[in-house]
């Protein structure tokens, strides 16, 4: 599943008033035919801690564009977006961010279109280069040898001119006469050999053939000579043709189709009816469309019967128009019960004096049904109303602006 973040935005004050009042997002669906859902979680940051406040799940058809607005008035808050594509890179859905001010004014800090949010994938750019380290030590490798010495230079050019000639030095004195050998020279050495005299004239005559002698007996047979070496390898003979390709083995039987992630939804509408002033009491709803098993309408439309050991994702918009005029909501509660007991689906609460005076309450979140069956599920309410003086005030559910959605995840 692609996982994408705003990250956390800081909204301190200025001016005693925070920039950001309203987060608006916008999702759309670029696949031409397939349909996606998305996850929307909002968080707001305060004394250290993430406190989620809102948390949706929407369907997208192809080419569908979703709009949400959400309260963002917090120092600090965090928009967190699942869908069930396997990376950031192949998901269809495109989302952006803006945060606005009380006016409606966009607020350019507080702008995220798609590319800008943080994926479990997304890398930041490349940095800059950095320095260039220090030259390392000089490695202890060995001299290599002298290279050979090159040729000579040229001989350089004569000079100008002969030198002059110098003075000629004074004769030196006469040296003195030697002494005279000893005795007589010694005897010379003996001459060389004289040539050899020539061969004298003819050779003897040949004397006649001896008679033939006994031929001698046959000698025996001699040992068997060594095996001779073996002769040169032939060559390998050409290679033989293919054979037949053999027979394409059966197809394997199809495997069983897995399960739809949400292929289990319903959608309920309240019925026209007073919320309940004096206890929490079941809301009455109508089954507007139910997709699959294991989501039923039960108990004349007060409860929901939900399968045991599964993961649900509880959504509801609950609208009330108030009478007589300048009447309004005190208190409002929204109670989710699940087997008679509460659990931690908190509303948002909007309260508007424009055409008929109403107040909207709205919420969602997962819940985990336990493993007895049945697991029921029921939608309980109690205001307290002020009205003019003298008047019972009363709000009454609007069925075309309310609804309970329901989808099993697992």
């Amino acid at each position: 599943m692609a996982h994408l973040s705003t990250g956390p935005i800081e909204n301190n004050p200025v001016s005693g008033v925070r920039p950001t009042q309203q987060v608006t997002v916008k999702i759309d669906n670029r696949s031409m035919d397939t349909a996606s859902t998305v996850s929307i979680q909002g968080y707001h940051l305060s004394a250290g801690t993430r406190v989620l406040y809102v948390s949706e799940l929407h369907p997208l058809s192809a080419n569908q564009v979703l709009t949400r607005n959400y309260y963002a008035d917090f120092d600090a808050f965090e928009f967190v977006f699942v869908t069930p594509s396997t990376s950031e890179d192949s998901d269809p859905l495109q989302i952006s961010v803006w945060g606005k001010s009380s006016s409606g004014q966009l607020v350019t800090a507080h702008r995220l279109v798609s590319e800008e949010l943080l994926g479990e994938h997304n890398g930041g750019g490349i940095g800059p280069t950095g320095e260039i380290g220090p030259t390392g030590p000089t490695g202890a490798g060995m001299t290599g040898p002298q290279g050979t010495t090159g040729p000579g230079g040229a001989t350089g050019p004569t000079g100008p001119g002969a030198g002059a000639t110098g003075n000629t030095g004074a004769t030196g004195p006469g040296g003195v006469t030697g002494p005279t050998g000893p005795g007589a020279g010694a005897t010379g050495a003996t001459g060389l050999r004289g040539v050899t005299g020539p061969t004298g004239p003819g050779a003897g005559a040949t004397g006649g053939t001896g008679a033939r002698g006994v031929t001698g007996t046959t000698g025996a047979t001699g040992l068997t000579g060594a095996t001779g070496l073996t002769g040169v390898t032939g060559l390998t003979g050409a290679t033989g043709l293919t054979g037949v390709t053999g027979l394409t083995g059966a197809t394997g039987l199809t495997g069983v189709t897995g399960p739809s992630i949400v292929g289990n939804n319903a959608y309920f509408e309240p019925n026209a009816s007073p919320i309940s002033t004096t206890g929490y009491l079941p809301i009455a709803f109508s089954q507007i469309y139910n997709n699959g098993t294991g989501i039923s309408l039960t108990g004349g439309g007060q409860s929901v019967t939900l399968q045991p050991n599964s993961i649900y994702y509880v959504s509801f918009e609950i609208r009330t128009n108030l009478t007589p005029p300048a009447s309004e909501v005190t208190v409002g509660e929204i109670l989710v019960n699940l087997n008679s007991a509460a659990i931690g689906i908190n509303p948002l609460g909007e309260q508007s004096s424009s055409g008929p005076l109403a107040f909207t309450l709205g919420g969602g979140g997962m819940i985990r049904t336990g493993a007895t069956s049945p697991q029921e599920l029921s939608i309980r309410a109690l205001y307290t109303l002020q009205g003019p003086t003298g008047s019972t005030p009363v709000a009454t559910l609007v069925p075309s602006r309310s609804n309970l959605s329901i989808f099993q995840i697992m």
